[in-house]
């Protein structure tokens, strides 16, 4: 098994682990070619879970938004709900809803530590992102 693989299996390990403290069901869907990793299910919602694995570079946490291997494509919104992307270096896990994907962007970036520029418009704080939210 290489690097990616681990990575990728402790990320899902993290998020169903997460999921489960918060009251959720958890599904793993058959097969390996679902565009989605994990199927989350309360107050009568599934909620379909994409998985990421990302370190902290320079207090940032930046997300690829795409998948690579024998079939590369970017995410897309109608793909899942949520990705979700565990951060070892925090030991976290942050839940992005799958509408920031739209435009297919290539990558999010969310912030731990304030910018060395001061910016503080358009900062994505990884901890606004530490819960599913579920919409009635």
């Amino acid at each position: 098994m290489g690097i990616s693989c681990t990575k990728g299996d402790l990320g899902e390990s993290k998020v169903m682990a997460n999921l489960l403290q918060h009251n959720f069901k958890v599904a793993i869907p058959y097969g390996s070619d679902w565009r989605f990793d994990l199927i989350a299910f309360r107050r009568n919602k599934f909620i379909r879970i994409q998985v990421k694995y990302a370190r902290t570079i320079d207090g940032c946490i930046p997300v690829r938004c795409s998948k690579r291997g024998t079939s590369s494509y970017r995410y897309l919104p109608k793909m899942f709900d949520y990705l979700a992307v565990y951060n070892p270096d925090t030991d976290n896990v942050y839940y992005l809803p799958s509408r920031m994907l739209k435009g297919g962007r290539e990558r999010i970036h969310l912030r731990l530590d304030p910018s060395r520029n001061n910016q503080e418009k358009n900062i994505l704080w990884a901890w606004e992102f530490s819960h599913i939210k579920i919409r009635n």
